[in-house]
C-alpha cells in the first residue's frame, strides 16, 4: 500500500512537469500555424486584389472599345462583391509619345467623387508614379509603390498598383497612333487592406507589417500603434517570429508578437493544478484500494469479459475507420464547471485524417481540437461541431480553408453526432472542384468565343428534331432568334431543293460510317433569297460506338462562290483565246508539213503564243486580283478612313495598267490584221520629245536616277508625221530603259539630219541607259512576238513582251526603222530613225524650246476645269451615268440625264424650242431604242445647231471618223479621263456660244 502511494506521488509529479513541457511546445506549435496563416491572409488580399486587375484585363479582351461607362460599371460590380478590401477607386491611363516628351494622363476614373480631379493629370511627371509605371510595363506584372502619406486623393497611408495594358488590349481607344499603351491602375488604403479581423488574428496574437522595399523599412501596420507607427517603438513580448512576405511585387516584413492573453495562457497554471489533484487523488485511491481488494477476484473476471468485447468492438471499428478513404476523426466534449463545451478532444483519428492534418496520429489523439487546430475556431467549426451535438443534426457542407500561404483546400465536411461529442468524416473534394471551375471557365471560354465568331454553331441531338443553334447562326441567314425555332426542320426547310438530297446522305454517311462530315448547300434566307454555306461537324458516339450528339459549324461563302465563279469566266475566256491560237497554229502547221522548215517556225510560232498567253494570264490576273481584292476592302464596313484614299489609288492604278495591257494587245491585233493607220500631220518633234519628259520623269525620279531629254542639233520646228504614234514608240522605249535601269540615268537625245535635194531627211530619236543590258542572244530575240529578251525578264521585271514588237511595227509603217546596240550589264542603246518627205522644207531652229509652246500651257485654257454650262448627257449605263454626271456637276455644269437616243432628241428638242438649249450633248454612241448615230443623226437632219461629243468605248481609228461623220462635233473614247471629259465641254460650250453669237 505504501508503495502504491509513493508511486502515485511521483508519478503525479512527472506529469506535471511533461504537462508543463508539452503546454509550451504545443503553445509554440500554435504560434507558428497562426503565423503562417496571418501570412497567407496577406498575400492571399494582395491575391485578390490582383485578380481584381486581372479582371480589367478580361473587360478589355471582351470588348473592342470600352467606354468610360462600362468601366465605372465594372468598378460598381467589383465593389459590390466586397472581396476587395481595401480597394478605394480605379483608373485606366494611356501613355502616348509627344513632342515634348512622354505623357501618361488618366483617361477614365472611378468613382468620380473623390477621384474626378485627378482626370487628365500626367502620371509621368510625378517620380513615384513613373517608378511603378516603367517597373509594370518592364515586367508585365503588377507593380506596387512605396507608402505615400498624402496624395493627390487626400487619403492617408494610401499606396497605388499598375497592370500594363498592350496597345492591341486598348482597340478603339488606341485610335491616335501616337498611343502606345496604357496601364490598369488602382488606388489602395493600406490599413484597410492589412487590417485582418478578429477570426484572422485570434485575438491572441499581435501583428505588424513593414514594407522593406525602401530604407529604413516603412511601417505599413502596427498592432499596438497604429498606422505608420516607428516599428522599433511597437512592444515586443515572450514570442516574437519575423519572415519575409510578398506584397504584389514589393518585398515586405511580417511581424507576430504574443499579448499578454497570450501568454496567461502558457502561464494558465494547469501543471501545479494537475499536481495539487493528483496528490489529493492517491490519497483517496489509497484508501478505497482497501475496498476494492476484497472484490478484485470478482471485479477483475467482469472487467476481462468487458475489456475482451470493448476490445472486439474497437477492433471493429478501427478497421473500418482505417479502411476508409475519408478523414475520420472521434471528438468528445470538453466541458467546464457549469457543464458547457469549451472544446472537443480527440478520442480517434485515422491515418487519412492524421495526414490531412499534417500530424502524425499519437500526437493527436487525447490533444484537444481548437488547441491543436485553431482554424476550427476561427472559421466558426467549433460552434458547428456543438450544435450538432447538442441538437442531434446532422452536418453536410463543402468549403474551401487554407491550409499554407499559397495553396488551398476544398473539403466535403459529414459530421454526425455521438455520445458527449461527434463524429468527422472529411474528403477532400479539390480535384472535383478544380474540374468544376476548369468545366466553367470552358464554358465562358467557348461562350465568348460564340460571340467573337463569324461562324454558325449547331447542336443536334440524333435522333430527335432538337437542336441548338446560335444567334450567329440565326443571323447568317436573316432571322432574329425568337423567329427561327430549335428544331431540326428549321433548317432542313431551307434547304435548297437541288441540294437537299447530296447534304441529307452525308450527314447519313457521317452518322452510319464515320465518314467526314464536310459539305456546301445553299440555303433560302429569311428575305426569300439564297445563299452558299460550309457545314461541317462531327458525331459523338456512345460506348457502343452510336451517335447520340452531332455538333459544328456553318460558314458563309456566297462571296468566295462568286468569285470563283468570275474567276472560272475569266479562266474560260483565257482558255477559250489560247484554244484559238492553238487551233491557229495548229492549222499553220498542217498546211506547213511538207517542208520541215516551216513546220519548225510555226512550232516555235506555237510555242511563243503559248508562252504569251501564259504571260498575259498573269498580266491581267495580277492587276484584277489587286482590283476586286481592293475593292473588297472598300466594301467592308468599319474600315480605316485613312487607309481609303490607298485602296481607291491601287485600283487606279492596276485598272490603267490593265487598260495598257489591253491597248497593246488591240495595236498587235491591228498591225498583224493590216487596219493600222498612221497620220502625217505637222507637229513639233521637240515638243513629242518634251511630252515624253514630262509623263516619265516621276517614274525614274522614284527608282532614284537621272532622267533628261536633249537635242544634239538643231532641229525642225515642224515636220510631218504622226505625233501620237511617236509619242507612243518614244514613251515605249524610255519606259523599258526605266525599268531595266538600277543605277545612273535615261537618256533621250533627239538630232535632225537634212538631206541633200532628191533625198530624204531623217529625224533620229536614241534613247541611252545604263541598266543591265543584253547578251548577243537576248538581241536575236528582241523584237520576235510575244517575248522578252529573256523569259526571267517577265518573272523579275513584269510586261507582256508586246511594247518592242508594235514599237517597231509602227515605226516602220511611219517609214521609218528601230535599231539596238547593248553590252550586257553596260546599259543599251535604242535608235529610232524617222524618213521624213522628199526636198520638204524645214525651218531649224538652235533654241527649240522657244519655238514651241510647253506641255502644261498646252493644257486647257486657265478656268475650264470650271463649268458653267447646261449638259444633256444620253448613256445607258446607270454606273456611266452615276460616274460623269459627278464629274460634270463638280465641275459646275448642269447635268440632264436620257437613258436612250429617242429620249435625248426629245429632251435636246424640247429644251430648243423653249429657249433653254443645251451647251452641250454628251452622246453614247451604242444605247437601247434609238442609238447614239442615230439620234445624232436625227438631231442634225432637224437642224440641230448645238455642239455634240461622241462617246463610245471603240477606240479604233475608223471609229473615230464613223462618230464624226455622225454629226457629233468631238468624239471621246471610254474609259474617259475626268480632265478630258471636262476639257472637252468647256471647248464645246466656247463653240457653242460663238455660234450662237455669230
Amino acid at each position: 500500500m505504501l508503495i502504491a502511494v509513493v508511486a502515485g506521488l511521483s508519478l503525479t509529479w512527472f506529469g506535471s512537469m511533461q504537462m508543463r513541457a508539452e503546454e509550451r511546445a504545443s503553445s509554440q506549435l500554435v504560434f507558428e500555424r497562426s503565423v503562417q496563416r496571418a501570412t497567407a491572409r496577406i498575400e492571399g488580399r494582395f491575391t485578390d486584389l490582383s485578380h481584381r486587375l486581372q479582371d480589367v484585363l478580361g473587360l478589355f479582351a471582351a470588348s473592342t472599345r470600352v467606354d468610360e461607362e462600362e468601366f465605372v460599371a465594372y468598378w460598381h460590380a467589383a465593389t459590390a462583391r466586397n472581396d476587395a478590401p481595401g480597394l478605394l477607386g480605379l483608373g485606366l491611363a494611356l501613355h502616348m509619345e509627344s513632342e515634348s516628351g512622354p505623357l501618361t494622363s488618366i483617361h477614365y476614373v472611378a468613382p468620380r467623387l473623390g477621384f474626378g480631379e485627378l482626370l487628365g493629370r500626367n502620371l509621368w511627371a510625378d517620380p513615384i508614379w513613373r517608378d511603378v509605371l516603367q517597373r509594370s510595363a518592364q515586367s508585365d506584372q503588377i507593380v506596387l509603390s512605396e507608402p505615400v502619406a498624402d496624395d493627390a486623393t487626400g487619403t492617408a497611408g494610401t499606396q497605388f498598383i499598375a497592370l500594363p495594358l498592350t496597345r492591341e488590349l486598348l482597340g478603339g481607344l488606341a485610335e491616335d497612333p501616337a498611343i502606345t499603351g496604357g496601364w490598369v491602375i488602382a488606388f489602395i488604403s493600406t490599413h484597410e487592406l492589412l487590417t485582418l479581423d478578429h477570426a484572422d488574428e485570434t485575438g491572441e496574437l499581435a501583428i505588424d507589417i513593414l514594407d522593406s522595399g525602401v530604407n529604413p523599412p516603412v511601417m505599413l501596420r502596427c498592432a499596438d500603434e497604429g498606422l505608420h507607427s516607428d516599428h522599433e517603438d511597437c512592444a515586443t513580448h515572450e514570442i516574437v517570429e519575423q519572415r519575409s512576405i510578398l506584397l504584389a511585387d514589393r518585398p515586405g516584413i511580417i511581424r507576430v508578437r504574443s499579448t499578454d492573453a497570450y501568454e496567461s495562457i502558457v502561464a494558465s497554471g494547469r501543471p501545479e493544478l494537475a499536481f495539487t489533484s493528483g496528490t489529493l487523488l492517491t490519497a483517496l485511491v489509497s484508501v478505497v484500494m482497501f475496498l476494492i481488494v476484497t472484490a478484485r477476484e470478482r471485479a477483475e473476471s467482469i472487467a476481462r469479459r468487458t475489456i475482451e468485447r470493448a476490445r472486439e468492438i474497437e477492433s471493429q471499428y478501427r478497421a473500418a475507420a482505417r479502411a476508409s478513404l475519408d478523414a475520420f476523426y472521434v471528438l468528445r466534449a470538453v466541458r467546464d464547471e457549469e457543464g458547457r463545451a469549451t472544446d472537443f478532444e480527440f478520442v480517434d483519428v485515422n491515418d487519412n485524417g492524421a495526414a490531412m492534418a499534417s500530424m502524425e496520429r499519437a500526437d493527436m489523439i487525447g490533444q484537444r481540437l481548437c488547441e491543436l487546430l485553431p482554424v476550427n475556431r476561427t472559421h466558426g467549426f467549433f460552434e458547428k461541431y456543438v450544435h450538432v451535438m447538442e441538437t442531434g443534426e446532422v452536418l453536410e457542407e463543402e468549403f474551401e480553408i487554407h491550409v499554407d500561404m499559397i495553396n488551398a483546400t476544398w473539403l466535403h465536411h459529414q459530421v454526425v453526432p455521438i455520445d458527449d461529442g461527434v463524429a468527422i468524416m472529411s474528403r477532400n473534394i479539390s480535384e472535383r472542384k478544380g474540374d468544376e471551375q476548369a468545366l466553367a471557365q470552358s464554358e465562358a471560354r467557348f461562350e465568348l468565343a460564340v460571340a467573337g465568331s463569324s461562324d454558325g454553331l449547331w447542336d443536334w441531338r440524333v435522333g430527335s428534331d432538337e437542336v441548338y443553334y446560335s444567334p450567329r447562326f440565326k443571323e447568317l441567314l436573316g432571322y432574329e432568334p425568337g423567329d427561327f425555332p430549335d428544331l431540326f426542320a428549321s433548317w432542313a426547310d431551307t434547304l435548297h431543293p437541288g441540294d437537299r438530297d447530296r447534304t441529307m446522305r452525308a450527314i447519313r454517311r457521317h452518322l452510319d460510317d464515320n465518314e467526314a462530315y464536310d459539305v456546301e448547300y445553299r440555303c433560302r434566307t429569311k428575305d426569300g433569297g439564297y445563299r452558299w454555306f460550309r457545314a461541317r461537324g462531327m458525331a459523338a458516339r456512345d460506348a457502343d460506338g452510336q451517335p447520340v450528339r452531332m455538333a459544328g459549324n456553318l460558314t458563309d461563302i456566297t462571296d468566295e462562290k462568286n468569285s470563283k465563279a468570275e474567276l472560272q469566266r475569266y479562266a474560260e475566256d483565257l482558255l477559250e483565246a489560247k484554244t484559238a491560237l492553238e487551233s491557229q497554229a495548229t492549222e499553220l502547221a498542217t498546211k506547213s508539213a511538207e517542208l520541215e522548215e516551216s513546220r519548225s517556225v510555226a512550232e516555235q510560232a506555237n510555242e511563243a503564243k503559248s508562252e504569251f498567253l501564259a504571260n498575259m494570264s498573269h498580266e491581267i490576273r495580277t492587276p484584277m486580283t489587286a482590283i476586286l481584292g481592293y475593292a473588297d476592302l472598300l466594301a467592308e464596313p468599319g474600315g480605316d478612313p485613312a487607309l481609303r484614299s490607298d485602296h481607291i489609288a491601287t485600283i487606279r492604278r492596276n485598272g490603267e495598267h490593265l487598260l495598257a495591257i489591253i491597248n497593246d494587245i488591240l495595236d498587235l491585233s491591228k498591225i498583224e490584221a493590216g487596219r493600222m493607220t498612221v497620220e502625217r500631220v505637222a507637229c513639233s518633234p521637240w515638243r513629242v520629245a518634251r511630252d515624253v519628259e514630262q509623263l516619265l520623269r516621276v517614274r525614274a525620279e522614284g527608282k532614284g536616277i537621272g532622267f533628261e531629254v536633249v537635242h544634239a542639233t538643231p532641229l525642225p520646228v515642224e515636220v510631218a508625221t504622226d505625233p501620237t504614234r511617236l509619242r507612243q514608240i518614244l514613251l515605249n522605249l524610255a519606259g523599258n530603259a526605266i525599268k531595266f535601269t538600277e543605277h545612273g540615268a535615261v537618256r533621250v537625245i533627239v538630232s535632225f539630219h537634212q538631206a541633200r535635194s532628191g533625198a530624204s531627211s531623217e529625224l533620229v530619236f536614241d534613247v541611252e541607259d545604263s541598266g543591265i543590258g543584253m547578251s548577243p542572244e537576248q538581241l536575236r530575240r528582241l523584237f520576235k512576238p510575244f517575248t522578252q529578251a529573256d523569259y526571267s525578264t517577265t518573272r523579275r521585271f513584269g510586261g507582256t513582251g508586246l511594247g518592242l514588237t508594235i514599237s517597231k511595227r509602227l515605226a516602220e509603217l511611219m517609214g521609218g526603222t528601230i535599231d539596238v546596240a547593248s553590252v550586257e550589264g553596260d546599259g543599251s542603246t535604242f535608235r529610232v530613225v524617222l524618213q521624213l518627205d522628199e526636198d520638204a522644207q524645214f525651218e531649224v531652229t538652235d533654241d527649240p524650246d522657244a519655238a514651241v509652246v510647253s506641255p502644261s500651257d498646252a493644257s486647257v485654257a486657265p478656268g475650264s476645269d470650271r463649268l458653267t454650262s447646261r449638259i444633256l448627257l444620253a448613256e445607258d449605263g446607270p454606273d456611266n451615268q452615276r460616274l460623269l454626271s459627278f464629274h460634270l456637276r463638280r465641275a459646275g455644269a448642269s447635268v440632264d440625264i436620257a437613258e436612250n437616243g429617242r429620249l435625248a432628241v426629245d429632251m435636246a428638242l424640247e429644251a430648243l424650242e423653249e429657249g433653254r438649249a443645251y451647251d452641250v450633248i454628251l452622246m453614247d454612241m451604242q444605247m437601247p431604242v434609238l442609238d447614239g448615230y442615230g439620234a445624232t443623226k436625227e438631231l442634225r437632219s432637224r437642224r440641230y445647231a448645238g455642239s455634240i461629243i461622241g462617246l463610245t468605248a471603240h477606240a479604233m481609228p475608223g471609229d473615230r471618223a464613223k462618230v464624226i461623220d455622225a454629226g457629233c462635233d468631238e468624239y471621246l473614247s471610254k474609259p474617259i479621263e475626268k480632265e478630258a471629259l471636262i476639257s472637252a465641254c468647256a471647248r464645246a460650250s466656247s463653240t457653242d456660244e460663238d455660234r450662237r453669237a455669230a
